[in-house]
């Protein structure tokens, strides 16, 4: 036990004379480097490289320009539609009714998914059974037909698998 109490106060001694030295090592690489401030002017840099003569003045943009740049929101979701524009009783928009053409079912486990696809707008939907597309709840999803009815007349439309030669 004695040995062990000794092992113990020499390996303290040995960390103490450790940290002694990397402490005094420190104090004097600090004390003998000394930094210097940079004092010289930059003008040999202006005159050497000096700013074209386009970019010393920004140029000025009307404020009507500056304002739809502003209201340009890039990650607005109505980024990409037309501005709202005066709109006469003669040009009233009509709701386009989707045209679907069934195209195929992915089976993925116990569920199963249609694929049907938007003439009209160009849209391909993966809808499963209960999902509302495009104002039409899915019925049903068999290999061969898809069963849609509408939710404002609870009108049911049956649509057949499109064959490979229809367009």
């Amino acid at each position: 036990m004695r040995e062990a109490s000794w092992d113990a106060i020499i390996g303290a001694v040995c960390c103490a004379l450790l940290m002694a030295i990397a402490f005094g090592w420190q104090r004097a690489t600090l004390r003998n480097h000394k930094t210097s401030v940079q004092t010289e002017s930059w003008e040999h840099v202006r005159k050497q490289y000096p700013v074209p003569g386009g970019f010393a003045q920004a140029a000025e943009v009307p404020e009507a320009v500056f304002q739809a740049i502003v209201r340009a929101n890039p990650f607005s979701p109505s980024r990409r539609q037309p501005p709202p524009g005066p709109t006469t009783s003669s040009q009233t928009p009509q709701a386009t009714s989707p045209q679907f053409v069934y195209k195929g079912r992915v089976l993925m486990g116990t569920k199963q998914r249609a694929i049907l696809e938007d003439v009209r707008n160009k849209k391909t939907y993966f809808a499963q059974l209960g999902q509302e597309v495009a104002g039409f709840r899915v019925l049903d999803i068999a290999e061969n037909r898809v069963v849609l009815s509408d939710l404002q007349t609870r009108k049911e439309l049956v649509i057949p698998l499109s064959t490979k030669a229809a367009p």
